[in-house]
């Protein structure tokens, strides 16, 4: 139940028009990671998955980032 809540929530978030990002924070294994991927395989035929845990830049990459816009100047 709770699964099913939280992705639809995400579902209806990136469906939505928003220009905000969507970030995913909480403790250790509790299935962040794969809910985002089921969300994403579900929804788009493509898409990318940055971890933060994993990759140590991410932080310094989105530092400044507030909206989707920002990051897309983020090379």
């Amino acid at each position: 139940m709770l699964f099913r809540k939280i992705a639809t929530r995400i579902e209806e978030y990136l469906s939505s028009d928003s220009d905000r990002m969507l970030l995913i924070d909480g403790a250790r294994q509790i299935g962040k990671s794969y809910i985002i991927r089921h969300v994403g395989e579900k929804m788009f035929p493509n898409y990318i998955e940055i971890n933060m845990e994993e990759d140590k830049l991410g932080d310094r990459v989105f530092a400044e980032a507030k909206t989707t816009k920002d990051y897309s100047c983020i090379h």
